[in-house]
């Protein structure tokens, strides 16, 4: 994986000592703009510095987060979004484009020609919904 989720990650301290702390600038401050990703840009920089790093993921951990009411409106979901590509530019002005939106290129060169194949391919096959994104039931 390229990266681990922030809400709970875990690094032991060499690994600190080896390729130094999280960056200023990215990520969450005291700005209303709800900016992320700077467990993102840790990873890659501890990937490219330490190419034989492991980096886990354990399906049994659990995070309890309490979501906001505002949280849930459109309003915050399009500034999340926005924050997000302004997040994505920090990373890639820190790591490279290369490693910092390697995520990024493989999710529209594979994963969105891939979903649009299979919604042609249902919709052919008479499944209405498949050029809608959704499968018929």
């Amino acid at each position: 994986m390229r990266n681990v989720l922030g809400g709970n990650a875990s690094f032991r301290r060499d690994v600190f000592d080896q390729v130094g702390g999280f960056i200023s600038g990215i990520g969450r401050d005291r700005s209303t703009r709800p900016l992320g990703c700077e467990e993102t840009e840790f990873c890659i920089r501890l990937r490219q510095q330490i190419p034989g790093a492991v980096l886990l993921f354990d399906e049994q951990a659990v995070i309890w987060h309490r979501v906001r009411i505002d949280r849930c409106r459109f309003a915050y979901y399009r500034s999340r979004c926005y924050a997000e590509g302004l997040s994505k530019a920090m990373v890639t002005r820190s790591v490279g484009a290369g490693d910092g939106l390697s995520s990024e290129r493989r999710y529209a060169s594979r994963t969105l020609p891939a979903g649009v194949v299979r919604g042609v391919a249902g919709a052919l096959c008479g499944d209405a919904a498949g050029l809608a994104g959704r499968q018929q039931s």
